[in-house]
């Protein structure tokens, strides 16, 4: 449990963002040691919450999630509000590590997938340390994420984004401990450079408008297109996928490009399933991704240690192509069976 003298920096930082905004300065500096914290870390019982045109700097600093709290650590402004439309569209969100920025999800809480909305528990998106949505221009960029509770950070309806140099330190301690994941709506993006330990997909595209209806925005179509994922090397602790596409219920996912990959399993560790995985049978409300929803996807230089470097989990998927697909320890590629066979 908590020491009894620890105090949530919460609202101090938050009134520290709202200055910053109002002064019109719209950046604020996180310094590496908390001058109200004899650990010299910031500790949170609810998240930063960042406005339009705003950039946080995090300086050598460490941010720490209180036990026992159901809370994200950095979010956008409304990231849970209901009715939002295109027009409330955000702008030009920056959080930027410099040297060695940590954000510390702390110690498991009991707020799962199968627990949410149960006992008084809130969605389990409140369990994410970074959270965006309704974004035109966000950059998330040289961070170390550990012991996330859920996803490490995700995106709904976001638009023209940078994701870069994010280490992820996850050892599946709790259920779907991915690292990136851009969720319904989203598009030009750049996801570089993730490196470390996820428990789940290390970089997932999932566009399930079902699913995600309440992150919803109106005037906005759920589709995930235009993305580069290049230099993903991580280590997959829950034995699932290094990167996964997915999209069902009408929603299309196109103009992907995924390159130089690496699964970075280690000796005696549990092997992955899959590297690289395009599509699914399972995950959808309503039917599955027809053929063309799935377009115009490009893999290029896997090198994997899974059981499966690249596998097709559907059969629907078009114009897709791929190169420089290595595994020494398992089958290179592998697709779905037409229907009938």
């Amino acid at each position: 449990m908590n020491p009894p003298e620890r105090k949530s920096d919460s609202p101090r930082l938050n009134e520290l963002v709202r200055r910053a905004k109002e002064s019109g300065a719209n950046k604020l500096a996180i310094p590496a040691k908390n001058p109200e914290s004899e650990d010299g870390k910031y500790w949170l019982d609810s998240p930063i919450v960042l406005p339009s045109g705003f950039t946080l700097l995090l300086y050598n600093c460490t941010l720490v999630l209180m036990d026992g709290v159901y809370s994200n650590m950095i979010v956008s402004e409304g990231v849970f509000d209901e009715g939002l439309t295109a027009e409330k569209e955000l702008h030009d969100i920056r959080v930027i590590g410099i040297g060695k920025a940590t954000l510390d999800g702390g110690k498991p809480n009991d707020l799962t997938e199968k627990t949410a909305k149960t006992g008084g528990r809130p969605s389990v998106l409140h369990n994410i340390p970074l959270l965006f949505r309704n974004v035109e221009g966000i950059t998330v960029e040289h961070l170390t994420i550990t012991n996330q509770r859920y996803w490490g950070a995700a995106f709904y309806y976001c638009r023209n984004g940078k994701i870069s140099d994010l280490h992820f330190f996850a050892e599946n301690s709790m259920p779907n401990q991915d690292g990136v994941d851009l969720r319904v709506g989203c598009s030009y993006f750049d996801i570089s450079d993730i490196t470390g330990w996820t428990g789940d997909d290390s970089v997932a595209l999932t566009a399930l408008p079902f699913s995600d209806g309440a992150m919803r925005v109106e005037g906005k179509d759920p589709d995930i297109h235009h993305v580069d994922i290049m230099r993903v090397s991580t280590y997959i602790s829950g034995g699932h996928q290094t990167v996964r596409l997915l999209n069902h219920d009408g929603a299309k996912l196109h103009d992907v490009n995924i390159f130089d990959i690496t699964d970075e399993t280690l000796p005696g560790k549990k092997q992955a399933r899959a590297t690289v995985v395009i599509g699914d049978d399972h995950y959808y409300k309503e039917r599955p991704a027809s053929e063309g929803e799935t377009d115009r996807i490009h893999v290029r230089n896997v090198d994997s240690h899974a059981r499966v470097a690249l596998e097709i989990r559907h059969n629907n998927v078009t114009n897709l192509t791929y190169t420089g697909i290595e595994n020494p320890d398992g089958r290179k590629v592998v697709f779905a069976p037409k229907a009938g066979e």
